[in-house]
């Protein structure tokens, strides 16, 4: 019964999201700025993090009069969500056993839980819906996703079909997999694709996909054209975390749009103010639809770009454009025989036996250093809870073996702290390539 009083909701809201693509900037903003007072004053009068942060930095949800006042908020680091998980960062009165709770890959260096609602569920369906509208998909469409593990896309009485296609399926059995469910549109990184491309000796045109999306991972126009040929369909790329999920996503003409009324998105220097137009700097989020864990001026650790003038864009929707998108400052493991693995797919790896353990932290840090062609090195520091400790661990190494197809050795090790470079600053994988 309350999957179908979910998906009834969700119908009844599809309108008014996909109606909010049209609305004038001004409009938007104004719904903005409405969104983001509730959540400022929900989040320091019911969260404790929140309320800590603001009166530490002597500042009120009452100042927020306008949206360029979100500046004076203090930002919230991962460290700062991560060590008040659960109490301290929950809305008071959400039940864990009420949420769904996500884990974060780690990619960014630092793994976290995030407690999702009903509420919050239902919107990202909903987001979900929007950024594959706009290259064309419709909820009675159906969608397959190429991932490590599935996602909680499935409670919709029918509606928003689509399956999960494991990347630790045979490429044989995935290309047989989406042979008989025939999607009409396919999710997955570039990175899979292109290991799922490297094993078949064919094109996969007659599968007669109407469109791939991808995320995680920066596209080369090279790289895109190849996989397009390959397929035999367009690409489009979006912006999502798991934190305060879609961000931006592509429209057929290729514009990276965001959506203001999902994400209020900074882009800041490193003092937390906002960067001229067209000027590379920080990412920073704040959720407007997760009131049980709210995240607010948070630092993804991204590095993007508004588009340098505004204008309308040939679609004809006028949300704000993102001119570039850098993503997280990682280094692609590179092997001997030439072969080069992105940073996402090795953090998935590492983090993916915690994802059976929800609720707990098992990592709470790690990094993926490839000392040599021919070495890897994993280095966990522990979470809060042990008990599955030792056995993510050995999991964690047989996936990255499995990955790095007996051209590296590998090896996991559990420490007490990660050292960090200049500034602070620490990255999850690096390349030190020393020879042997």
């Amino acid at each position: 019964m309350r999957t179908i009083i979910s998906t009834l909701n969700k119908l009844m809201q599809l309108p008014l999201t996909q109606g909010r693509l049209r609305l004038s900037p001004e409009a938007l903003a104004a719904y903005q700025l409405q969104r983001l007072r509730r959540t400022l004053h929900s989040a320091y009068s019911e969260v404790p993090l929140y309320r800590e942060l603001f009166d530490k930095a002597g500042v009120h949800p009452d100042a927020l009069a306008t949206l360029a006042d979100l500046e004076r908020f203090p930002i919230t680091e991962k460290d700062d969500v991560r060590d008040a998980f659960p109490n301290a960062c929950l809305t008071e009165g959400v039940r864990l056993d009420r949420c769904r709770i996500q884990q974060t890959s780690g990619s960014s260096g630092q793994c976290m839980e995030i407690a999702i609602d009903r509420f919050t569920d239902d919107q990202r369906t909903l987001f979900t819906q929007r950024v594959y509208g706009l290259v064309g998909f419709k909820f009675w469409k159906r969608m397959a996703y190429l991932f490590p593990y599935p996602l909680p896309l499935q409670k919709n009485v029918g509606l928003y079909r689509n399956r999960h296609i494991s990347t630790n399926d045979p490429p044989e059995r995935i290309v047989a997999q989406l042979r008989a469910f025939r999607p009409h549109l396919l999710a997955a990184t570039p990175s899979d694709l292109f290991e799922l491309l490297e094993r078949i000796d064919h094109d996969l045109t007659g599968l007669e996909l109407e469109r791939i999306c991808v995320h995680s991972e920066p596209l080369s126009q090279d790289e895109r054209s190849y996989i397009e040929a390959r397929f035999g369909c367009p690409i489009s790329c979006n912006y999502y975390c798991n934190e305060v999920w879609a961000i931006a996503a592509e429209c057929k003409q290729g514009s990276l749009h965001q959506f203001p009324d999902n994400v209020v998105l900074e882009i800041v220097d490193s003092a937390g103010r906002a960067v001229p137009r067209g000027e590379v700097g920080h990412v920073l989020v704040t959720s407007l639809n997760n009131f049980a864990q709210p995240f607010i001026r948070y630092r993804l650790g991204d590095l993007a770009a508004w588009e340098a003038e505004t204008s309308p864009c040939t679609c004809g929707l006028t949300l704000p454009v993102l001119q570039r998108l850098e993503g997280r400052d990682d280094d692609y493991v590179e092997l001997r025989n030439g072969r080069r693995i992105h940073p996402s797919k090795l953090t998935v790896a590492v983090k993916r036996p915690c994802f059976s353990h929800p609720g707990e932290q098992i990592y709470r840090d790690y990094r993926i250093t490839q000392e040599s062609p021919t070495k890897v090195r994993v280095q966990i520091v522990p979470g809060r809870h042990r008990d599955h400790l030792e056995s993510c661990k050995l999991e964690s190494q047989r996936n990255l073996e499995r990955i790095l197809g007996g051209d590296a050795q590998v090896e996991v090790a559990i420490v007490a702290t990660l050292t960090r470079g200049p500034g602070g600053k620490r990255k999850i994988v690096e390349r030190l390539l020393r020879e042997q």
